[in-house]
């Protein structure tokens, strides 16, 4: 392998996910003598990454800091994500397009009240016409003209 200028071995340790990956790192290795120039001047990196294990002190080794949390800028990110839904949601409210799930309830309750108390009405209100209704048909269209009758009462 062709040997490498300091700059371009920093750039093949930091590709790699090594220690060392700046030119000053790689200069001060070559200072220190754990890694060493051939004789043009060039490193191989080969040769230098065996020496630059081999003659470094691993207790000395930066460790990658941990990071507690979210970053500023993301916590910037998050809050204003949050105002921008919390704002939609007080515009849709403002707006009649979105109400409240108790009110929904409610309404739906009342309205399922209603129809139930019209369609049960129908039997008492019907069955003297039904029974002296003089054919079955007679009969079916006195119960199907009140029910229809309920119906209409309760879409109006």
């Amino acid at each position: 392998m062709a040997g490498m200028s300091v700059r371009a071995y920093a750039a093949h340790r930091k590709k790699l996910g090594l220690p060392g990956g700046s030119p000053t790192a790689v200069q001060n290795a070559i200072t220190s003598g754990r890694i060493t120039r051939g004789p043009d001047g060039k490193i191989d990196p080969a040769t230098a990454d065996v020496e630059w294990e081999a003659n470094s002190n691993p207790s000395k080794r930066r460790q990658p800091r941990a990071q507690m949390g979210p970053s500023l800028a993301q916590s910037k990110a998050v809050e204003a994500a949050y105002k921008a839904k919390t704002a939609r949601l007080d515009y849709l409210e403002r707006t009649g397009e979105l109400v409240p799930v108790e009110s929904v309830r409610r309404e739906a309750f009342e309205r399922g009240r209603n129809i139930r108390e019209a369609i049960m009405s129908v039997p008492s209100r019907v069955a003297a016409d039904v029974f002296a209704a003089e054919t079955i048909a007679d009969a079916e269209q006195i119960i199907e003209n009140e029910l229809r009758n309920a119906l209409r009462g309760l879409a109006e």
